[in-house]
């Protein structure tokens, strides 16, 4: 899935709101163990965005939740490139 940041219209950090149940309109890029594990942050997109998936079945999703190593250092790169796209220097 490729994802233009000017195609994401906001970022959720809301615990509350990641810990829920996920709906089938979003993608998830999080890496599955034995634990139960939740996304750091959930993009809200402009606009449903295709997937090219396993098999080579695309869907469109309206948000993608996503897991990462540094999600600290995640969400300030993507607040800085989504501010730049926003103004329009990317």
């Amino acid at each position: 899935m490729e994802l233009p940041f000017r195609d994401i219209a906001e970022i959720v950090e809301d615990a509350h709101i990641l810990e829920k149940k996920i709906p089938n309109t979003t993608i998830e890029f999080i890496a599955r163990d034995f634990e139960t594990v939740h996304p750091d942050l959930l993009l809200i997109l402009k606009s449903p965005i295709e997937a090219t998936l396993f098999m080579g079945i695309k869907k469109k999703y309206q948000q993608v939740a996503i897991r990462v190593d540094d999600p600290h250092a995640f969400k300030k790169i993507v607040k800085e490139h989504l501010e730049k796209a926003q103004k329009g220097l990317i």
